[in-house]
């Protein structure tokens, strides 16, 4: 049995992004959930490994974000990004959304 180690709630959402990884250049990527902690996304081209620093472009009910972080998961269904830290911006538009 699998033990959800995320602190903050999932929230599905299909979204454009742009990852930025330094060994490939910009990706496209369609993001398939996020949270306060982190994205689990697809990226159309490339894989990209376990603990590559990655920076994360989007945009969220009409704001746009860049968020650094960590991939902490890679396999052929995806990639799962912790962030490096978590901002209230991000934060209030997930509790707003999940309210509506």
């Amino acid at each position: 049995m699998r033990v959800e180690q995320r602190l903050g709630t999932r929230h599905d959402v299909s979204l454009d992004v742009v990852v930025d990884y330094r060994h490939t250049g910009n990706l496209t990527a369609q993001a398939h959930n996020i949270s306060v902690d982190g994205i689990f996304l697809r990226p159309k081209t490339a894989r990209i490994p376990v603990y590559a620093q990655v920076n994360i472009l989007f945009e969220l009910n009409g704001q746009q974000f860049q968020r650094r972080g960590f991939v902490v998961r890679s396999s052929t269904e995806g990639i799962g990004v912790l962030f490096d830290k978590r901002t209230p911006e991000v934060s209030r538009l997930l509790r707003a959304s999940a309210l509506s």
